[in-house]
């Protein structure tokens, strides 16, 4: 068993125990439907990658998905939508895929959000029951790419080069909204009338920030340069923020345009209030991760019961931990239940 491994009666008693208390009077969905990325990716990366060593999870348990899913009456399972001639799952999401369709040809197979919607409606004869929830958690890759691109142009030495990084990174965040917003608007056309779309975390909040910081402080050769790269921090959360108000301004136009009521999670806001209230939630540690994954795998020497991760906010560079996961899921379960 590998050190990522999660164990499968970990995971089903975790989820039905946080589920249970909102099944009952769970709302009446007939299924449910996920497409994203590795927040909510629960086993789609590791079959389609082959190999074993490949996590199937990027947290250290339930992720907030499989919890909801569960206490809306449902277990959630991987599609695996790219491997033909087996049984396919309701759970789309795929670590590392982004809104933006990586060539810019839906028929091309890949890992991101336009093949991930396609497979579902081909799946189903091209339609979307208009009784399921159909969840997006998507734009944290897209936003990943944009940082990039800032980060680059932080150390670019002319003023045009810096300027072109701005407008480029800009494009990135509307054209994945772009994106979105059209998968969305094809589930619906398909028939789909329950939506819920979580819009994105901090990525300034992030530990991959302060890494990429701390790396690209090491690369500047003037005060200049310095002076510009500690701002990264900053300009992720800027775009962090840039993606959630495109984002919102696209959903309103949706509805006002099809008369589905899209249910929005503010996982912006969430994140934010559980840093700020990180001590009564049991967070002891909201800076560093309990693993390190740039270089193969390293643990935090502060994370001493590995992988329980008591007291971590993050599991890795880019994700939280499965406590953080639990209230992310309480949070959507409420909102859903009460909408």
């Amino acid at each position: 068993m590998n050190l990522f491994e999660i164990n499968s009666f970990k995971v089903s008693t975790l989820v039905a125990a946080v589920g249970l208390s909102f099944s009952v009077n769970a709302a009446d969905f007939s299924n449910g439907y996920v497409f994203g990325d590795s927040l909510m990716d629960n086993g789609n990366i590791q079959a389609f990658s082959g190999d074993p060593t490949v996590p199937d999870r990027y947290t250290n348990g339930p992720n907030a998905v499989e919890i909801v899913s569960a206490g809306l009456g449902f277990p959630l399972t991987p599609s695996l939508h790219l491997i033909p001639g087996i049984p396919h799952g309701n759970n789309y999401s795929t670590a590392t895929a982004s809104a933006i369709d990586a060539d810019g040809d839906e028929l091309t197979l890949d890992l991101n959000l336009p093949t991930q919607v396609n497979s579902f409606l081909l799946e189903h004869g091209g339609l979307a029951s208009s009784d399921a929830l159909y969840s997006f958690v998507i734009g944290g890759s897209d936003i990943h790419n944009a940082f990039a691109v800032r980060t680059a142009g932080m150390l670019a030495e002319t003023k045009e080069e810096r300027k072109a990084a701005v407008q480029s990174a800009k494009n990135i965040i509307k054209t994945a909204v772009d994106a979105e917003e059209a998968q969305i608007r094809k589930l619906i056309s398909a028939g789909a009338q329950h939506i819920l779309v979580v819009n994105a975390a901090d990525y300034g909040a992030l530990p991959i920030t302060d890494i990429i910081t701390e790396q690209s402080l090491a690369l500047a050769t003037s005060s200049k340069q310095e002076k510009r790269v500690k701002r990264l921090p900053k300009v992720a959360t800027r775009l962090s923020v840039k993606f959630n108000k495109y984002l919102a301004k696209r959903l309103v136009k949706i509805e006002k345009e099809t008369g589905v009521d899209i249910i929005e999670l503010d996982q912006f806001a969430s994140a934010e209030n559980r840093i700020d209230d990180a001590e009564n939630l049991g967070f002891t540690n909201i800076d560093t991760p309990c693993i390190y994954t740039l270089d193969g795998l390293v643990i935090n020497p502060e994370c001493t019961d590995f992988p329980v991760a008591s007291g971590f906010l993050f599991w890795d560079e880019y994700h939280p931990t499965t406590l953080a996961h639990q209230l992310i899921a309480a949070e959507t379960l409420e909102l859903i239940l009460s909408h």
